[in-house]
């Protein structure tokens, strides 16, 4: 079974580089989760992972999927207690075997010019910042992200343009924010401002890429089946869908933008 994590092992070497190679010289960084492997993929890995590390093996040739596993991991994570979560998961794990999972998260980043947690949060928990940053919107983000998507229909439907950098301010300065870190999320700007255009339906561009297609296309699914959340992005979807008839009036300034609130 070896054969199989040697075999996944490169496979991902050759997809983070190929994703190195195409965002090089942009300041777009990469994330854990634009792995690209399926879910019957992930859980023919998940064993095989736990087996070596409960026979005592080397996990070091593996860090990749390691790297990918524990970003899952924080992807699922509820905002509650990351590492009960995933020594749950993973029988056999330690608690010193903590500090190797910050270590492949700094190799991912050298390597494939990987996303580095950032702000007090990230600073607070200096590991697990690592996997639930790569994880891009964890489930435990979702509802509030389309909450806050639906109190801002209306503004989102008198933008001019809906390109990335314009959606993203639009939420980073409109939302009055309920967590930390959910607050960070909303502060990549470009990253938040692709995802909304993805939920609202806007047709990719290949030159501008800041999430791997079928990563972006899972989270915008994952987001639909969120509870509550369909009907709050179906109505903001009814409400801007004339943006993408190109028949969008008025405009908007972040220097008049009011907060607004939701639960």
């Amino acid at each position: 079974m070896t054969a199989l994590l040697d075999k996944q092992q490169e496979r991902l070497e050759r997809h983070f580089e190929s994703l190195a190679h195409l965002r090089e010289g942009s300041d777009v960084p990469i994330f854990a989760m634009e792995h690209g492997l399926c879910p019957e993929e992930l859980r023919q890995i998940t064993p095989v992972l736990q087996s070596r590390l409960n026979a005592n093996l080397p996990l070091a040739p593996h860090w990749l999927l390691w790297v990918v596993y524990a970003t899952e991991v924080g992807y699922d994570y509820a905002g509650d207690e990351y590492w009960h979560s995933f020594e749950k998961q993973t029988p056999g794990w330690e608690y010193p075997d903590r500090g190797k999972v910050k270590a492949w998260f700094q190799k991912f980043q050298r390597a494939y010019n990987g996303v580095v947690p950032s702000g007090p949060w990230a600073e607070h928990f200096t590991i697990i910042a690592w996997p639930i940053t790569h994880a891009i919107l964890p489930v435990y983000l979702q509802r509030q992200f389309a909450r806050a998507l639906y109190d801002l229909r209306y503004r989102l439907a008198t933008l001019v343009a809906l390109d990335p950098p314009v959606v993203g301010r639009l939420l980073a300065v409109n939302v009055n924010l309920p967590t930390t870190r959910f607050r960070e999320f909303l502060q990549q700007e470009e990253l938040t401002g692709r995802i909304v255009l993805a939920l609202l339906g806007a047709e990719p561009s290949e030159s501008e890429e800041l999430i791997y297609q079928p990563t972006l296309s899972r989270i915008v699914t994952d987001l639909d089946g969120v509870r509550n959340s369909r009907e709050w992005l179906k109505e903001t979807r009814r409400v801007v869908s004339d943006r993408f008839k190109g028949i969008g009036r008025g405009s908007w300034s972040p220097i008049t933008a009011v907060p607004q609130k939701y639960e």
